[in-house]
């Protein structure tokens, strides 16, 4: 969602303001003052007092990350997400629903519970297109029931594919940052349908 991103060629969101980008159940925010935030500050690189950014409205995308340089040709403002080369997000936030875990998991009839993924590589920036490896907790649900877990498995997947097929988000927000998690993210269990699963041949 950088607005360099954007110029480069590397975001599947170029000419996508103002349009459905994702599930209407779904807002995204970038909070440079979240209190208690890993990334939270009062300034960004540029001096600009950091602020909370409504990136995905309901599924609607409303806003790119900014400088002040991109912002001016882009003809906006920046967003205070100066980073010492480019615009870049401070703490990520997908807003949280009405389910909890369990009423997540009782509206899968058959799926899978994934607790944690690294690898993530996408293919074509463009389009979106990624792939990433499923790891540590990996779970088989049957009629809404965790009953036995898997592994070996791959998500090949794009990503505005996987943003629209949201259909129930949980209500507990948990903070996730790690190896491959670099911007701190604030998310909670999110329930998607028709993912595209792989595994190697036998």
């Amino acid at each position: 969602m950088s607005a360099f991103s954007v110029e480069a060629g590397l975001s599947c969101l170029k000419n996508m303001i103002g349009k459905q980008v994702a599930n209407q159940k779904i807002t995204i925010i970038d909070n440079g003052m979240l209190r208690n935030g890993f990334s939270s500050s009062k300034f960004d690189a540029e001096g600009a007092p950091t602020q909370r950014n409504i990136m995905i409205d309901k599924g609607i995308l409303k806003t790119y990350l900014h400088n002040t340089s991109t912002a001016k040709r882009f003809n906006t403002k920046t967003t205070a997400n100066a980073g010492l080369l480019s615009p870049e997000p401070t703490n990520l936030i997908v807003e949280k629903g009405d389910f909890s875990k369990q009423e997540l998991f009782e509206q899968v009839k058959t799926g899978l519970y994934i607790t944690n993924i690294w690898y993530t590589r996408f293919q074509n920036y463009n389009t979106g297109d990624f792939s990433t490896i499923p790891r540590d907790g990996i779970f088989v649900i049957k009629n809404g029931q965790i009953c036995k877990p898997i592994k070996g498995i791959r998500i090949s997947e794009n990503i505005l594919n996987l943003l629209k097929n949201v259909a129930a988000i949980g209500n507990k927000p948990e903070r996730v940052i790690g190896w491959e998690v670099e911007t701190p993210v604030v998310s909670p269990a999110v329930l998607v349908k028709d993912v595209n699963i792989t595994r190697p041949v036998d």
